[in-house]
C-alpha cells in the first residue's frame, strides 16, 4: 500500500522459515512500521535467531495468521505513544520460545490478540509500559482462546510507566463485540516485581467462565506493596497450588499450599 508496513511483509505466504537476521529501523508515518508483518492470510512462518530492534513496532500479523518465534532477540521496538510494542500480533496461533524480550519503548513487551497463545522459556523485562497483555480480537471468539506460560521469567522494569498491571488477560473494548473466549494458565514461571505497590495480574472485562490458574511459579518483589490481584473482581477468578510467594506480596484468595519466604 501507500504506507510501507515492514521490511519483511508475507503477503497471503504460508510455510516459511526466516533466520539469521537482524532487522531495525522500521518505520512509516502511521508509527507502526514494523520488522515482520504477517497478512491477507499468511501462514505457518517461523521465525528463528533473528534479531529485532529499534522498530516503531518489532512484529505484526492479522487474519488466520500461524507463526512460531524461537531462539530470537526482540528489543526496543515502539514508537513512543503507547500504541506501539514489541509484538503486537493477531491470528489463530502463537509459540514464543526461548526468546530475550526486553526494553520496549512506551508500550508493552508482549501484546496478543490471539486466540491459541503459547509462551515457552522466554526472558521478558525492562517493558516501557506493563509486561504482557492477552486480549480479544475476532479469532479469540471461539471457546478454548487460551493463554500459556511455562518456564519464563517476566521481570518488571522499575521505571515503568504502569507499574499496576503487569499481565492484562481479556479485553480492552467492552463496547465491541469480540471476547477471549479462554482461560491464562501459568506453570513453573518466575516472575519478579521491581517498584513498589506493583499489581500483577488484571482480569480486564473477561469473558463469561474466564478464570487465571498459577502453578509451581515463583512470585518475588525487591519492593514493598505487591499484589498478585489487581482487583476483587481478578481475585475472584484466581486460582492455583505450589507456589512460592516473597513475604510480603498479597496473594490471591484461592491459592492453596503455597509456600511464602524471603
Amino acid at each position: 500500500g501507500s504506507v510501507p508496513g515492514a521490511i519483511l511483509q508475507f503477503t497471503g505466504a504460508t510455510y516459511w522459515t526466516v533466520q539469521h537476521l537482524e532487522l531495525e529501523h522500521a518505520a512509516n508515518g502511521s508509527n507502526n512500521g514494523a520488522a515482520f508483518r504477517l497478512t491477507a492470510g499468511a501462514h505457518d512462518v517461523t521465525f528463528r535467531d533473528v534479531s529485532i530492534h529499534d522498530n516503531q513496532d518489532g512484529a505484526m500479523s492479522d487474519g488466520p495468521a500461524t507463526m512460531v518465534f524461537e531462539d530470537s532477540e526482540i528489543f526496543h521496538n515502539g514508537a513512543g505513544d503507547g500504541q506501539s510494542h514489541n509484538f503486537y500480533l493477531t491470528g489463530d496461533y502463537v509459540r514464543l520460545q526461548g526468546n530475550h524480550i526486553h526494553d520496549s519503548v512506551g508500550g508493552q513487551n508482549v501484546k496478543l490478540r490471539v486466540h491459541t497463545i503459547e509462551l515457552l522459556y522466554n526472558f521478558i523485562e525492562n517493558e516501557g509500559n506493563y509486561a504482557i497483555d492477552f486480549e480479544q480480537s475476532g479469532n479469540t471468539d471461539a471457546a478454548n482462546a487460551n493463554a500459556v506460560m511455562i518456564g519464563n521469567v517476566v521481570a518488571r522494569n522499575p521505571n515503568a510507566q504502569n507499574h499496576w498491571q503487569t499481565i492484562v488477560f481479556g479485553n480492552d473494548n467492552p463496547n465491541g463485540t469480540d471476547v477471549r473466549n479462554g482461560n491464562l494458565y501459568a506453570i513453573n514461571n518466575t516472575f519478579v516485581f521491581t517498584q513498589a505497590n506493583t499489581g500483577f495480574l488484571h482480569m480486564l472485562n473477561p469473558a463469561p467462565g474466564s478464570k487465571a490458574f498459577f502453578y509451581n511459579n515463583v512470585f518475588h518483589a525487591t519492593a514493598s506493596g505487591a499484589k498478585l490481584a489487581f482487583d476483587g473482581a481478578t481475585d475472584a477468578l484466581m486460582s492455583g497450588s505450589n507456589d512460592w510467594i516473597t513475604t510480603g506480596i498479597a496473594p490471591a484468595t484461592a491459592f492453596t499450599a503455597s509456600v511464602t519466604g524471603t
